[in-house]
């Protein structure tokens, strides 16, 4: 299970780790690119781009370091709630169906990683 988890991770991190290069640093190539994001604000894209790449961060590296562990779980559960507003603000109203699968299986990874580490977080909240 555990090499499960870190595949999933690594992929996540991967993923985001990409996309949110793009929104923070190609705003405007990713504007004239991508249909949905034509429609969002420069700033908008630059603070979801940052939010993935803070995600990223936490999905690989307090757990490899063994520093605040804690943070991965909420790492995905920050992965999760992007994936849910996604699916919930920018593409079903736009009919952008053609997406939904990919939402929604990068909602299902993430609430894996979730579930697969919450020990993590449960056993540091006895330090609290």
């Amino acid at each position: 299970m555990n090499n499960a988890l870190w595949t999933v991770q690594v992929l996540l991190a991967a993923i985001y780790g990409m996309v949110g290069f793009r929104e923070v640093f190609q705003t405007e190539k990713l504007r004239e690119q991508m249909a949905w994001a034509k429609e969002e604000s420069p700033g908008f894209l630059r603070f979801v781009g940052i939010s993935e790449l803070l995600g990223a961060t936490g999905m690989i590296l307090p757990l490899l370091t063994g520093i605040l562990p804690w943070l991965t779980p909420l790492a995905a559960i920050g992965f999760g709630f992007i994936q849910f507003l996604a699916i919930l603000t920018v593409h079903l109203p736009r009919n952008d169906y053609n997406i939904l699968p990919l939402n929604v299986v990068l909602l299902v990874l993430s609430i894996f990683v979730v579930v697969g580490r919450w020990a993590l977080f449960i056993s540091s909240l006895h330090f609290l």
